[in-house]
This record gives structure tokens, sequence and C-alpha cells, in this order.
């Protein structure tokens, strides 16, 4: 009798000093999905979402949902733990979830996860700057192009200031933007000349602030369009892990078409070319 209480407290000790309770590892636990949605915004394209410790990341899809697997097991040296899941998109607040991994898999029933690897709450980007682009005019005359301008405008969604950097940009003067062709996807840069080529640090009130492109028909793309059109701006990545931003593989002071894919939501232009035909009926 004395064995069998004796085998007994061990059991509820074990059990209780397990910090993976709810443990249901089947085996095949190693892929975590979930549901990511921007505030104010409702677009919630390019959030990108990376596991501290093992360094695998995503980027969500279209509609706001990711799956991320972990690496085989063999393949990192990262322990049994809970580590930081991270939500991250250039002009939304940081968000983190913590996430517990045991055995090289996540641990279903326990720490926000369901039973079938789903993060049970949608997770919630809350905005810290807003940036809207305009073109003036919207539509330009393919036979006798006219000179036409791009104003970005930024303003802090928070109270406090928001630090954000332009490479190439004065304080009036964008440095570079992107047209981005509608129809086939295809990217076209364009930078200032004129440029002081280094990264202009702005601090962002709500109040805002703007910056114009004054273009040319030697500035326009040899694609055909509709264009869309967008600024090159990159926020103040303080307090983002750097191992974050590496494992994205995006540098967002460089000046290219890959800037593109770095996770920042602003409002494109949109730019359209039409042929107007002048001659006499």
């Amino acid at each position: 009798m004395q064995k069998v209480v004796f085998l007994l407290m061990i059991t509820l000790f074990t059990a209780c000093d397990n910090p993976f309770k709810n443990d249901e590892i089947s085996g095949s636990q190693r892929t975590l999905t979930g549901t990511v949605k921007t505030d104010p915004q409702s677009d919630p394209v390019k959030v990108y979402v990376w596991l501290e410790g093992f360094r695998v990341g995503t980027l969500t899809k279209s509609d706001g949902t990711f799956s991320l697997t972990l690496p085989p097991r063999s393949a990192t040296g990262s322990p049994d733990g809970v580590y930081n899941l991270y939500f991250y998109c250039g002009n939304f607040k940081l968000n983190t979830i913590p996430i517990a991994v045991q055995n090289g898999e996540f641990l279903y029933n326990d720490y926000g996860i369901d039973g079938k690897g789903r993060l049970v709450d949608t997770i919630v980007m809350i905005s810290t700057l807003n940036i809207t682009n305009r073109v003036t005019p919207q539509e330009l005359d393919t036979m006798q192009v006219k000179k036409f301008s791009i104003r970005m405008d930024a303003f802090s969604s928070m109270p406090s200031l928001r630090s954000v950097f332009l490479p190439n940009a004065t304080d009036s003067y964008l440095g570079a933007i992107y047209y981005k062709d509608t129809k086939t996807g295809v990217v076209t840069v364009h930078k200032r000349l004129s440029g002081p080529g280094g990264n202009l640090k702005v601090q962002i009130p709500q109040s805002g602030k703007a910056w114009i492109l004054i273009m040319g028909s030697q500035d326009l793309p040899a694609q055909s369009g509709p264009f869309e059109i967008y600024s090159h701006i990159t926020p103040d990545t303080t307090g983002v892990p750097k191992a974050l931003l590496q494992d994205l593989g995006i540098d967002p002071f460089m000046i290219a078409s890959s800037y593109l894919d770095f996770p920042i939501i602003q409002e494109p232009a949109l730019l359209k070319m039409v042929t107007q035909n002048t001659s006499p009926q």
C-alpha cells in the first residue's frame, strides 16, 4: 500500500512540474497556421511572421493567413521551451506572442494553439504610420506627355513622432519611386539623379509631412501600364530583432526593385497611359 502511494506522489509531482501541459505530440506537429489583420486598415498583405530561436519566417498571404513550419529537429540546436513569435510590418507596431516547442514540434492544445495547429486568436496589427501616394495628373497622353508630379504624404497614426528614413531624398523631394505594371507585375525603379545619396532621417508627426517628385516623359518606364506608384520610405527598425531583418533578406535602405517585397503597407498612386486622337474627323 505504501509503495502505491509513493508512486502516485511521484506521478503527481511530475505532472505539476511539466511546463508543457496538455501535450498531444503525434509526430507531425511541426506546422503552425494563423490569421493576421491590420487595424485600422483592412489590407493584411506583407506581414512577416518570424519565430526566434529557430529563425524561420514567412509572409502572410493576400487573405492574411500564414503557415509556418519548423525545420527538422536534427537541423536545429534549439532546445525545448517557450519562444517569441514575431509579427512585423514596417509601419505597424511590432507584435509578439509566446509559442511553446517540445521535441522539435509545436505544442498543440496549449499556448493559444488548438488541436489542429491553428492560432486560436486572430493577430491584430496596430498602425503607427500612414503612407499615401498621389500622382497628378492621373492620366497621361502617350502622344504628348507633359510633366507630372508624384506626392507622398506620411503621418503618424500615434500621438508620438515616428522616425523614418528616405534614401537619396531631401526635406522636400523624394529620392526614389517605383512603377509597378499592374498587368505584368514588372517593377521599374526611378531614382532622383540629383539626390544626396544618403539616408535622410525624418520625424513624422500626426499632422504629417509631404514630399514631391517632378517627372517628365524621360522618366516613364518602357511598359504601357497602367501603373501603381510607390515611394521609397523606410521606417526606423529600432526594437526589431536584427536576426529577423537578416532572415527577411531584404535591405530596406537599398534602392532596388526588391524593396517592394519589404513588409510595409502604403497606398499607391495610380497612373494610366492613354492615347487621345486629336486628328480632325
